[in-house]
């Protein structure tokens, strides 16, 4: 199960890229993407936007330049990812990023958890079902359904086969 977790790492000022995941240089389960990031200076956020390989590769003068990070480029490498930063940061920047990782443990029954709207349906619907079954009583028809049909759109975003939609109406297959 995964979870989209916010996390805020302090960078280190002429440092360009950081491994990230248990034992890298942000220490934290490894996040199978970065959604967002931005960076907090004193009480001033700035949205860096995601660039890919290719771009970053290309930014060449740009990216060993000190100065604001305004890009990032995320490399989902294992057993460590690595985050890489253009221009190089000139301070000690908060680095703060949103991202995709698996769930593999709670703190507390209280813990936020972070859980994708369509998990925390799926359990909340099956663990209905299941306390009807070792209370005796019948289920009804709308958890049966709300069960199907979450674990089912769980079984479709698994397979990869759905669609991305994106703002305005744009599908893209």
């Amino acid at each position: 199960v995964s979870a989209m977790l916010a996390e805020n790492f302090v960078l280190s000022a002429g440092t360009t890229s950081y491994t990230i995941g248990s034992g890298g240089v942000f220490n934290t389960i490894r996040p199978k993407d970065i959604a967002s990031a931005f960076l907090r200076y004193g009480s001033l956020d700035l949205p860096l936007l995601p660039i890919g390989k290719e771009t970053y590769d290309n930014a060449s003068p740009l990216k060993f330049q000190l100065g604001t990070p305004l890009h990032f480029y995320f490399e989902p490498s294992f057993p460590l990812a690595k985050i890489y930063l253009s221009p190089t940061p000139d301070a000690a920047y908060e680095l703060w990023i949103r991202g995709q990782k698996e769930l593999t443990n709670y703190t507390s029954l209280m813990a936020a958890h972070g859980l994708e709207r369509d998990y925390e349906d799926a359990i909340k619907a099956t663990l209905a079902m299941q306390l009807a079954g070792n209370l005796g009583v019948p289920v009804s028809p709308a958890i049966m359904l709300s069960s199907t049909q979450s674990l089912n759109r769980l079984e479709n975003l698994r397979s990869g086969d759905n669609p991305l939609v994106l703002d305005g109406g744009l599908l893209i297959v």
